[in-house]
C-alpha cells in the first residue's frame, strides 16, 4: 500500500510540472503556477540548477549548502567536486553567475585529484560579509599512510579551512595567517555559523591523544581569521554538561539566537561497552552560551538542560536547533532503534522555554514523537517564519504489513522527499502536490539527494543535494552539484 501511494503521489506530482510548461515540449497549454511546494520551473532545468561540463563532466559531485542572497537574489552555494572543494554562485533563475570567476564557480584545488591519497577539500558554508566579500568554510580531510598513530586516527585527520574572495572570486590575503588567505582550525567541523560582524563560530570535534574520546567543541575566528583564544578558552570549560564520563559523543548541532547567545545541543554515550549485557545510556543535553562563550546561568540548571532520561532509551542524535520566536527552544533528535541487528529510523522534536524547561503546553509534555511523518532520516531542517518546520530526507523503506505491520527496517535512499509540518507537528497538507504534505525530490527523471534546505527572500525553499538519476542508488553512480527550488507561500517568480 505504501508503495502504490508514493507511486500516486509521484505521477500527480510528474503530472503537475508538465502542466506548469516545464518540459512540456512546446505545449500551447497556458502556464500554471506551481503549487506551494513544488519544483518552480523556471529555475534552472525542471527546478534544478545542476553544475555540468568542464571538471564536473563524469565526476561526481555534491552541493552540501545553499543560501539566496537577501538583498540581490543570488544563491550562493558550497560543496565538493570529488577531492575539491566547490564554492558557486547562481543567479535568482539558476543560471551560473559569469561575473564570479567567469564560470560561476571556483574549486580548490583547482586541478581535481585523482590520487587515492591527495587532500580531499568539502565546502561546509558560505557566507556574505560586512565588506561584500564571501568567507567558504571547509572540511579538510589529510590522509596518512603508515603508522600506529595513522591506524588509530582512522587514516588521517580533518581540519577546517576558510578563505575569503571579493565579488568576482579572486581570492583576497588579508585573511588568516599573514600572506596565505587561509585560516585553519584545529577541529572536525560538523557546522559554522556566521556572526553579523564577519566572524564565524564552528562547532566541530578535537582530539584528546592517542585512544581518547574526541570530544564536542567550539572555536571562533575573528573576522580577520583569527582564534579568538578568550572564547575558545571560556567554551572549553562551559560547553559539556557537568557530571558525565562519556564514551563518545554521537552528535552536536547549534543555532545563534539574535541576541548573540548560542545554543549547543549534544548526545553522549554514557555506561560500558563490556558490561554484559553492555549498559549503554543516551543523554541529550542543551547548553546556552553567552556571545564570550561564558554559560547562560538563566538557562536550565546552571546554563544547561538535559532532556528526561524517559525520552532517551534509544541512540538519540540533534539534527536541527532552532531559537523560537518567544525566546524558547525547538530540538529535532534522529532516533535510531537497532532491532536484531538491524536499524530503524524515526525523529522526535522537543520544545523547551525561555528557561530551558520542556514546554508541556506543546505535544506531549514538550515532546512529540518518534514519528517517520514525510520522512524516517532527517538530512535537513529548516524553520519558516510562520513557525512551521521543513524536513527533508529519506522515507522509511516500507511496511510489514503481512507480518507486525511496523516499519521495516532502514530507508529509501531511491525516494527522496521535503516535507512541511506545522508549528504543533502536524502534516500541513496544503504543501505539495496532492495533499499529502510532501514533495517528492524527483524531476524528470532525477533524484536530487538532500543536504542542506533554507528559505530565501522572496520565501522560495531552496534545497541543496546531490543530483543523479531516478530509481535504484547505485554506489558507484555519478551525481551532480545541485541546487533545486521549489515554491514557497507565496513566492515570486525569478
Amino acid at each position: 500500500m505504501a508503495s502504490l501511494r508514493n507511486a500516486l503521489v509521484i505521477a500527480a506530482f510528474a503530472s503537475a510540472t508538465a502542466l506548469s510548461g516545464c518540459g512540456g515540449g512546446g505545449s500551447d497549454a497556458p502556464e500554471v503556477a506551481p503549487k506551494t511546494g513544488e519544483f518552480v520551473p523556471s529555475f534552472g532545468t525542471n527546478g534544478i540548477a545542476a553544475l555540468d561540463g568542464g571538471p564536473f563532466t563524469g565526476t561526481t559531485a555534491s552541493a552540501q549548502f545553499a543560501a539566496a542572497d537577501g538583498a540581490s537574489g543570488v544563491i550562493r552555494a558550497t560543496g565538493n567536486l570529488k577531492s575539491s572543494s566547490v564554492r558557486a554562485r547562481l543567479l535568482p533563475d539558476g543560471r551560473p553567475d559569469a561575473a564570479f570567476a567567469g564560470t560561476g564557480y571556483v574549486l580548490h584545488p583547482a586541478e581535481v585529484a585523482s590520487l587515492p591519497f591527495a587532500t580531499e577539500r568539502s565546502g561546509l558554508a558560505v557566507f556574505a560579509r560586512p565588506d561584500g566579500a564571501e568567507l567558504l568554510v571547509e572540511s579538510v580531510f589529510l590522509p596518512c599512510m603508515t603508522g600506529p598513530t595513522c591506524a588509530i586516527s582512522g587514516g588521517g585527520s580533518t581540519y577546517t579551512a576558510t578563505r575569503l574572495v571579493d565579488a568576482t572570486g579572486t581570492a583576497l590575503p588579508a585573511h588568516g595567517a599573514p600572506g596565505t588567505g587561509e585560516a585553519t582550525l584545529n577541529i572536525e567541523p560538523i557546522q559554522a555559523i556566521a556572526e553579523p560582524s564577519g566572524a564565524i563560530v564552528v562547532l566541530g570535534r578535537v582530539g584528546a591523544g592517542i585512544g581518547g574520546i574526541r570530544r564536542n567543541a567550539l572555536r571562533r575566528l575573528t573576522p580577520q581569521g583569527l582564534p579568538d583564544q578568550a572564547f575558545d578558552a571560556n567554551a572549553a570549560v562551559n560547553l559539556d554538561c557537568p557530571g558525565y564520563n562519556p564514551i563518545g559523543f554521537p552528535g552536536a548541532i547549534m543555532a545563534r539566537r539574535p541576541d548573540g547567545k548560542l545554543l549547543v545541543a549534544q548526545s553522549y554515550f554514557t555506561g560500558s561497552y563490556t558490561a554484559n549485557p553492555p549498559a549503554i545510556e543516551y543523554t541529550t543535553c542543551i547548553t546556552r552560551l553567552l556571545p564570550d562563550g561564558t554559560v547562560d546561568a538563566t538557562f536550565g540548571a546552571g546554563g544547561r538542560s538535559q532532556l528526561p532520561r524517559e525520552f532517551q532509551y534509544d541512540d538519540m542524535r540533534p539534527v536541527a536547533i532552532f531559537a523560537l520566536p518567544n525566546g524558547g527552544v525547538a530540538l529535532f533528535l534522529q532516533k535510531r532503534r537497532q532491532l536484531e541487528g538491524k536499524i530503524h529510523y524515526h525523529y522526535m522534536i522537543a520544545t523547551m522555554t525561555a528557561d530551558g524547561a520542556l514546554d508541556a503546553s506543546r505535544f506531549d509534555r514538550g515532546i512529540t514523537g518518534p514519528t517517520d511523518l514525510h520522512v524516517a532520516k532527517l538530512e535537513a531542517v529548516a524553520l519558516q517564519a510562520d513557525g512551521k518546520y521543513l524536513v527533508a530526507g529519506f522515507p522509511a523503506s516500507g511496511w510489514d504489513q503481512p507480518a507486525t505491520g511496523m516499519p521495516v527496517p532502514g530507508f529509501d535512499a531511491a525516494q527522496p522527499r521535503i516535507g512541511r509540518l506545522l508549528p504543533g507537528g502536524g502534516a500541513d497538507l496544503s504543501f505539495g502536490p496532492l495533499g499529502s504534505g510532501y514533495t517528492p525530490l524527483l524531476s524528470f527523471g532525477q533524484r536530487l539527494a538532500p543536504r542542506h534546505v533554507s528559505i530565501g527572500p522572496d520565501r522560495g525553499i531552496f534545497v541543496a543535494g546531490a543530483l543523479g538519476a531516478a530509481g535504484p542508488v547505485n554506489d558507484n553512480e555519478i551525481t551532480k552539484f545541485a541546487v533545486g527550488k521549489l515554491m514557497g507561500d507565496s513566492t515570486a517568480a525569478p
